[in-house]
């Protein structure tokens, strides 16, 4: 028997956590954060920042183990707070793990931190027959999985986490359909999936295709002279942010990564996931030094090439203060500003960014918007995954009940039946399999 704890981001977005009871024995599926709410501070609904585990603590005991997805802050921001109420291991990639020794203080639970080598099932200890495994697959950060939990006498429980299927990833490896085959093909019962773009009728655009949009806006930078370059991104694209990189230093300007990128890069490092030649790369976030780099920017801006936070045109991050004028650099009719990240739909965050965009038109400096992909499924790689897998019941996840209507769509056309083999549930309720 199988119960599901929808703890948190089954019927949101954010804050993602499952825990899966098989018999007397419970696995964690992710421990993430609402990052949106967290990146607000005072602004934001601190009630929505960290999943609520009330109705884990009385059966805390049977948790056998935590097993991350991927080293988004969605999916693993909350372990520091949260893991230390259960005796249990923690499971994650290298990077997965390395980003959490970066960003979180998790000394504390050290001894319970495990990398997984993805695509290799892990018998855990003291366990009925239980074993996990990550199988790789693709989506806005590095080395991200799908959880396949294999039990004695129910079945392969497969949690997607989020992802999309990219067969030309910037980075890692493409994603592992031969195992998502076999597993399949061995008996899965359940597979939880990330339903927040399943509205979405178009594949899903590869990482790759980013990458040449803005190859096309450097292109463009030499045919009209332009002076000074500044590219904003998700601090934890690690994938984009490579891109961008090397796109930068192939134009022969040197490249200025500036704010909040650190942890990510030194994570990225410590995991082999990415290497820089720092011959003409500058990584800084003390805030001094930031200063006295925009200075020489200022003083010479077709040597450089500008990369920093703030996509979203949050005050206090860095692309705020340099489009409003309080950094040494100043930006005019002869720059351009990238934005390499979509706007997120919260109405702090939309504020934030439409009077970013109205400042950026008072100075008459010119923006590029929309050089994202996004690292979500949308309906057909939903599809090829449940054909891959066929799992006997679907419960879709992250997303209101209007954004899993294509998930529900695919399922119709696949034979699953709401109700009976697919399920919609709520944060905060448990559903019981037999």
């Amino acid at each position: 028997m199988i119960k599901v704890h929808a703890i948190s981001g089954v019927s949101t977005i954010g804050a993602n956590m499952i825990a899966y009871e098989i018999n007397s024995e419970i696995i964690i599926c992710d421990m993430g954060i609402n990052e949106i709410e967290a990146s607000l501070g005072e602004k934001g609904e601190q009630s929505l920042v960290y999943p609520t585990i009330d109705s884990l603590k009385e059966v805390k005991d049977k948790v056998k183990a935590i097993v991350l997805t991927s080293a988004d802050p969605n999916h693993c921001g909350a372990v520091e707070k949260l893991a230390q109420e259960f005796d249990a291991p923690i499971y994650g990639t290298k990077y997965t793990i390395e980003l959490l020794k970066q960003t979180q203080d998790v000394s504390k639970l050290d001894n319970k931190i495990m990398y997984l080598k993805q695509n290799n099932p892990f018998k855990l200890l003291d366990t009925d027959g239980l074993a996990v495994e990550l199988v790789n697959t693709t989506y806005s950060v590095p080395q991200a999985s799908m959880v396949a939990i294999h039990t004695k006498e129910d079945g392969i429980i497969l949690h997607s986490g989020s992802f999309k299927f990219d067969n030309r990833p910037a980075i890692g490896m493409k994603p592992n359909f031969r195992k998502l085959q076999e597993l399949g093909k061995q008996g899965v019962t359940l597979a939880t999936i990330d339903s927040m773009k399943s509205n979405d009728i178009h594949k899903t655009m590869s990482e790759i295709l980013v990458k040449e949009m803005i190859r096309d806006t450097f292109i463009e930078t030499d045919i009209v002279d332009t002076h000074g370059i500044v590219i904003t991104l998700s601090e934890n694209h690690m994938t984009r942010l490579k891109s961008i990189i090397d796109l930068s230093l192939e134009s022969k300007r040197e490249v200025l990564v500036l704010g909040s990128f650190k942890n990510y890069l030194n994570a990225a490092k410590n995991a082999g996931v990415v290497e820089f030649d720092t011959t003409n790369i500058v990584f800084e976030d003390d805030a001094k030094k930031v200063e006295e780099l925009l200075g020489k920017v200022h003083a010479n801006k077709k040597h450089y090439v500008v990369i920093c936070d703030g996509s979203q045109g949050e005050p206090g991050k860095l692309l705020y203060d340099i489009v409003n004028g309080n950094t040494p650099l100043t930006l005019d009719n002869k720059d351009k500003i990238v934005f390499s990240s979509s706007e997120i739909p919260h109405p702090v965050l939309s504020q934030y960014r439409k009077e970013l965009m109205s400042k950026i038109t008072e100075i008459k400096c010119k923006a590029f918007t929309g050089m994202h992909v996004s690292g979500h499924a949308t309906k057909a790689d939903i599809k090829d995954l449940l054909v891959m897998t066929k799992p006997k019941y679907i419960i879709p996840t992250q997303g209101s009940l209007r954004a899993k209507e294509g998930i529900i769509e695919v399922g119709e056309e696949l034979h699953y039946e709401e109700g009976e083999t697919l399920f919609i549930v709520n944060d905060g309720k448990v559903k019981e399999l037999k």
